[in-house]
């Protein structure tokens, strides 16, 4: 059993460890910070970016923006971190600038997954938490509804992995 808790915090630190210098700083410390609400807030903003896209509306892409702003602004980020240049959003330009942080957005989320997934299939007993849900999947084509119940089963395995090395901590 000693062996298989080494192996779990092994493979989470080596996967966190790679998020830090892979994925944009300002989600990894927001990650960090608070992963649940983090995760729950992405796939909102997702689910806005998604109504924005399929109306054409480029006040809703500017409000999407505005709402990435704010979520970052939470670890003193804007959407100029993450996409690595200065933007002025605009009428004009809301949609373009949009895909392009959702891109990024979406990306974080895949990489989340990936992480969960590869964590879950070198340990077999976690397959019951996450419900057989097929966490393999493109949230950028899948429905809102979808999205919020794969991102909830990805925040019961984070949940359950944190929860077992919270306890590994204080065994001697």
């Amino acid at each position: 059993m000693k062996i298989a808790v080494v192996f779990i915090l092994a493979a989470l630190c080596s996967s966190y460890d790679a998020a830090a210098v892979s994925e944009p700083n300002c989600l990894v410390q927001l990650f960090q910070e608070d992963a649940p609400v983090l995760l729950q807030n992405l796939v909102t903003l997702l689910c806005d970016y998604k109504v924005a896209k399929k109306s054409q509306n480029a006040a809703l892409f500017q409000a999407f923006l505005q709402q990435v702003n704010t979520l970052l602004g939470k670890v003193g980020c804007t959407i100029d971190n993450i996409l690595g240049t200065k933007v002025t959003v605009t009428l004009q330009n809301a949609e373009t600038i949009g895909d392009d942080v959702a891109t990024v957005l979406f990306g974080y989320l895949d990489s989340i997954i990936a992480k969960v997934v590869k964590i879950v299939n070198e340990i077999p007993f976690l397959d019951d938490i996450v419900n057989d849900q097929n966490l393999i999947t493109s949230l950028q084509n899948t429905a809102c509804g979808v999205m919020e119940a794969v991102i909830a089963d990805v925040d019961k395995v984070l949940k359950f992995v944190a929860n077992i090395a919270a306890n590994l901590a204080q065994k001697p």
